[in-house]
């Protein structure tokens, strides 16, 4: 866990200076985080606190991708992103390859999904990925490991090109892990991510998706 505590503070000292440095300064800790993304999403903010929360934003992604890394076995794969535990309908199409599927956790880098038969490694596929109702968000994908699971693999996609807007669905991974310091967890990754945003008193846990 030191790992993580150790990210957590360093990001803290570098949202603090930017906090500081901010000409309208806002409650510090989650409570500012979330009430700022709330305005973000309902087209609210101006465009020098629409700079503010792209940074926080990034930097809480970062925070809790650190926490979720501290918190791997040994031997698992180190994230890049922040993953969650999500299941969105895809459709993966490529020469000779089609498929439709669930996933079971998604990111900023990608997803994981059960496959009957997983796509040659390295190929290049088409995902489009349903948001909500009639909404969807098309990528280039890979498969970049495959794990057999009885009669399913388990296969991990990396996004190699989005193409139109993703910010919903970025904010859909800020609102999922931001539903999550509610619902409980571990106490020590509570206490780091605390530390990161500066609001020591702040009870609430967040569970790790692993």
């Amino acid at each position: 866990m030191g790992g993580g505590r150790a990210g957590a503070r360093e990001l803290g000292v570098i949202v603090g200076s930017r906090e500081r440095s901010s000409a309208s300064p806002r409650p510090a800790g989650m409570e500012g985080f979330v009430a700022l993304h709330a305005r973000a999403k309902a087209g609210m903010l101006s465009p020098a606190e629409r700079e503010e929360h792209r940074f926080l934003r990034g930097a809480f992604l970062a925070a809790i991708t650190d926490l979720q890394n501290a918190g791997l076995a040994r031997g698992q794969i180190r994230r890049a992103t922040v993953r969650i535990r999500r299941a969105m309908q895809v459709d993966l199409s490529g020469p000779g390859f089609t498929a439709r599927t669930a996933t079971l956790d998604v990111g900023l880098g990608g997803f994981c999904a059960l496959l009957s038969e997983p796509p040659c490694p390295g190929d290049l596929l088409r995902a489009r990925l349903r948001l909500s109702g009639s909404r969807s968000l098309d990528a280039v994908v890979t498969a970049v490991s495959a794990r057999r699971r009885q009669r399913a693999a388990h296969v991990s996609f990396a996004f190699r090109e989005r193409t139109g807007d993703w910010t919903p669905f970025e904010d859909l991974v800020v609102d999922h892990l931001l539903t999550d310091l509610g619902s409980g967890g571990r106490a020590g990754l509570t206490e780091a991510i605390s530390e990161w945003l500066g609001d020591a008193g702040r009870a609430d846990l967040l569970g790790s998706t692993g």
